[in-house]
């Protein structure tokens, strides 16, 4: 499911920074730093569940590896899995960190998660939830106020910039 992006945890446009370029079979390509946590199945796991998805894990992008699976926005059927077919590193300017409602990201159809430096995606999660707990009482603040303005509902959602709680949750872990 899609959701907004409630805050930057990083957002550093000049610094330079090593990269993974994650490829799969489909010809997917995601770019992300070697610590950001994304979904994997390993080839065996795969093997052994070819009917379903079974269980994808949050894992560094460090340790997805050829062979392995990732999860995939099909446009005709949703997620499926997709095999990873290489993994390369490069140098390039620019890291950001978008921060959604539900914690996961999909880019370049890929789906990532948000977080990085920490192999947990719930105590991230749970880490994070004041902001959520924020946002979420920010939108129905101005919904109330547009709507009483206006005599119906309409969503605006807020422009939330670089945060200070990111950068300390990465000092702390």
């Amino acid at each position: 499911q899609f959701s907004p992006v409630i805050m930057q945890i990083h957002e550093s446009p000049e610094d330079e920074s090593i990269f993974r370029v994650i490829r799969t079979k489909t010809g997917r390509n995601l770019t992300l730093t070697p610590h950001h946590l994304m979904y994997k199945k390993s080839n065996d796991e795969a093997k052994m569940n070819l009917e379903g998805f079974g269980t994808f894990f949050p894992v560094f992008a460090a340790d997805v590896n050829k062979g392995d699976y990732v999860l995939v926005l099909d446009g005709k059927s949703g997620m499926k899995k997709d095999e990873v077919v290489s993994t390369d590193m490069v140098y390039l300017n620019g890291v950001y960190s978008p921060l959604t409602d539900h914690g996961n990201i999909v880019v370049e159809d890929i789906l990532a998660s948000c977080y990085s430096f920490y192999e947990s995606q719930s105590i991230q999660n749970l880490a994070f939830a004041p902001f959520r707990w924020f946002y979420d009482a920010k939108r129905m603040i101005q919904i109330m106020k547009i709507s009483t303005k206006l005599g119906h509902s309409v969503e605006k959602l807020g422009d939330f910039g670089r945060h200070w709680y990111g950068d300390a949750l990465i000092s702390i872990a």
